[in-house]
Order: structure tokens, then sequence, then C-alpha cells
């Protein structure tokens, strides 16, 4: 039995059975009828893959035949996830390439071989292994979590025999009678009236993961302090790798990458007021801005700065009243020291342009953008990499892309003005 040839045909299966009743209607003859063979053939290979699994839960469980029985860890035979730390399956890598008879049978029991290539499944002797699947998700989960930006971007994972993800969006540009919803209309008709019929358009939008790639080499040295090589890769990987990321949500071009707000076709630019100074930000700018955002993203939007125009910024600050009290008109402070503009928050990254560019200052929503992901963190070890230098190698692969999901500014019904969920203010010289 095939364990992942059975999971695949009750995938395969699933689809077509849900392919039937996609349009709402009632079925015909024949498609009740293989309605009812898929029911049927989905609940046998359910058995089918319940007793696969058990089966490969047995040979995990059973007597090595490798010759390693000699060498056993206690507690350790029968989990899945046997290493306790990065560094220590590490230290057992170098061991298992520099003398093989002396491998630790961890390494070989839970499949965690590959050849130093990365091309294909090989020996201990070949001098690769797998790193276990919890300390890469680790790292991965790490990455995710580290950021301002990517933390508010929308993820949707894919499956292993998917390349991309397809969304299907309702096809509006302008709020117009006749165009909203995609041109769905809905009328008022008297007794007896014929009703006209409408039909909504759609867009479908397709977003594919492209590959992130890291290789990290560590001394033997190193390697031997389990301690300092895990958070040494745990800490500086995903820091590197979140900062790719987000620094694309800006400035990247769609291609081989993700789509930044920068280059985004949906995004408004606010043009500068007549006079202004270069290298400035001025009241005028902060209301225009907030003007062309669309409404709907304002109670998700994050206003992000480069750090060069907090002075501006400052500048902006106008306290009224008395009695102690001091609101504030367009910039106020926390108690917490929180920046925020037109009472959102006010965050700076590196990722912002300097004062007077274009992007120094960036109103945005990132629910309207969709973060695409194949699988989790792919990574792998080799000591003969770097062989010479007595060197470990490390390699890091993962595949993720984002993109908005809106493809041009939306014109409001009554208005000149376009709105965005993302809203630039054009360069000050």
């Amino acid at each position: 039995m095939n364990l992942k040839a059975l999971i695949q045909e009750r995938a395969d299966l699933v689809k077509e059975q849900a392919a039937l009743f996609a349009d709402g209607r009632a079925l015909n003859e024949d498609e009740k009828k293989r309605d009812d063979t898929i029911a049927a053939r989905v609940a046998e290979l359910d058995g089918d893959i319940a007793r696969a699994k058990r089966a490969k839960e047995l040979a995990l469980s059973a007597p090595s035949l490798s010759g390693n029985d000699n060498v056993r860890i206690e507690g350790e035979a029968d989990n899945p996830r046997p290493f306790k730390s990065l560094g220590e399956q590490l230290g057992a890598v170098i061991v298992a390439a520099q003398a093989p008879a002396y491998a630790d049978p961890r390494l070989e029991k839970y499949n965690q071989l590959m050849a130093a290539t990365g091309m294909h499944e090989g020996s201990l002797d070949a001098g690769g292994a797998w790193v276990q699947t919890d300390f890469g998700m680790s790292l991965m989960e790490r990455t995710y979590a580290q950021g301002q930006v990517l933390s508010r971007v929308p993820d949707q994972p894919i499956g292993p025999n998917a390349n991309a993800y397809s969304a299907l969006l309702i096809k509006e540009t302008s709020r117009a009678t006749g165009s909203r919803y995609g041109g769905l209309r809905v009328y008022r008709t008297g007794e007896g009236a014929t009703i006209t019929a409408s039909r909504p358009e759609f867009d479908r939008k397709e977003i594919r993961p492209y590959e992130l790639a890291a290789l990290c080499y560590l001394t033997n040295t190193m390697v031997q302090d389990a301690t300092q090589v895990q958070g040494h890769v745990e800490r500086l990987f995903p820091l590197e790798a979140g900062f790719l990321m987000e620094d694309e949500l800006f400035s990247g071009t769609g291609v081989g990458q993700s789509m930044g707000v920068l280059n985004a076709t949906a995004t408004v630019s606010v043009a500068k007021e007549t006079g202004q100074a270069a290298a400035t930000v001025v009241a005028k700018n902060i209301s225009k801005m907030w003007g062309r955002l669309w409404s709907s993203s304002r109670a998700n939007s994050v206003w992000y700065y480069n750090q060069d125009i907090e002075q501006s910024l400052d500048d902006l600050y106008i306290p009224v009243g008395t009695s102690g009290l001091s609101p504030a008109h367009i910039i106020s402070y926390g108690q917490d020291g929180q920046l925020r503009i037109k009472n959102r928050p006010a965050v700076p990254v590196e990722y912002c342009a300097t004062l007077g560019t274009v992007g120094d200052l960036v109103l945005a929503d990132y629910s309207q953008y969709l973060g695409v992901r194949k699988g989790g963190l792919e990574t792998a070890s080799s000591i003969h990499v770097a062989f010479v230098s007595n060197e470990l190698a490390l390699r890091f692969v993962w595949r993720y892309a984002a993109e908005p999901l809106w493809r041009s500014a939306l014109t409001p019904k009554n208005g000149s003005n376009t709105l965005s969920p993302f809203v630039t203010l054009q360069t000050r010289a």
C-alpha cells in the first residue's frame, strides 16, 4: 500500500465530487450514480489510509535491520522527532559523515538522510541529512512573527501538487451604477413588470510562491556547542528572511518576488502641495492621503514611515485646549509612546524611502494583500560541501510571495478622486 498514492486518489475523488455540486443545481441520474460511486470509494480509501498509517507506525517501532541495533538511545526509539535541539542533530550529522560505522541510529531510523548535493536520497556516508521537521517549522514561525508588516498579510498555504494559488475576485473598478459588484444590478419593479437580468463579472488573480534560499557555513567547533549553534541559526536566519520578505512588500517588482505597494497598479499617489518645500511633510499631505484611503480599509490601516521624517511629523503636532489635556490634531502619542496619525498606528520601518522621496510615508491596509506559501521550511545540512575548511553547510529553502488583491484603484459613485487601500506621497524635491 502506497500511502501517498492513496491520499492523492482520495483528494482527486473529493475534488471531482465537489465539482458535481459546484453550480448548485440538482444532479441528473448519471451524476447521482457517480456521486454514490465516489462516496463508496472514499469510504474504502479512508480504511486503506488508516491501515497504511498503522503499517508505517509499526515499521518505525520494529527493530532496526541496519546493523546499528547495538547503538540505541534510551527513550528515543519510537520518537519521530528524536533530537532535542538543532545543534544536537548537526553534531550527529558530522559524526555520521566522519565515521559512518558509529552513526547515530536516529538519523537512519527516521529517514533523515539525503545526498550532499540535495538531489536524491542517499546513505550516511554521502554526508547529508534532513534537519527534522520541528526545528525547520520553528524557524519559519519566527520568521512570520517577528515583523510589523508580514504578520498583517493574510496567509494562504497551497498543496504539494500546486504551484500557484488562484483567487476568484469580483471585478469592480468603479462604484457607479452598473459597475458595482462586477455589474450586478438590483431594480425597483412595478406590478407585473419584467425584471432586467444582470450578470456579475469576476476576475481571477493567480499568485505564485517563489523560492527563497539561504546557505550558511558553521565551523566544527561551533557545531559542538549545540546551544550556541541553535541560538545563532534560529535568531539570525529568521530575521534576515523576514527583512527580505517585508522589504518586498514595499518595493518588490512582482517578477520572481512579491509585488510591493510602490509598484502596485492599485496604489494611489498623492501630489505635493503647491510651493511645498523639498524634503518636508505638511498637514495637507496627511489629510489628502487619508482622504484617498478606501474607507473600508481605515480600520485596518497602518502608517509606515522612515525615521528620517519623524521630526517633520512632530512639527504637525498641534495641541489644543487647556486644563492639562492636549488632544492633538492629526498627530498624537499614546502613553506607551506609540505615534498615531489620524488615530491609526504609525510604525517606523527601514523599508520606507528617505525623507522627500516617494515611499517615505506609506498608508496601507495589508489585509488587502494575500501571501501564498508552499510547504514549510526545507532545511538540509552537509559536511562535504566545505570539507576542506572543516565546516558544516546549512541550506534553507522556502517558497513564498504576496500580492495585492486589487488590480486598480476604485472610482467612487460620486467624486473624482480614486480610492485605494494603498496610498503614497509623491516626491518633494
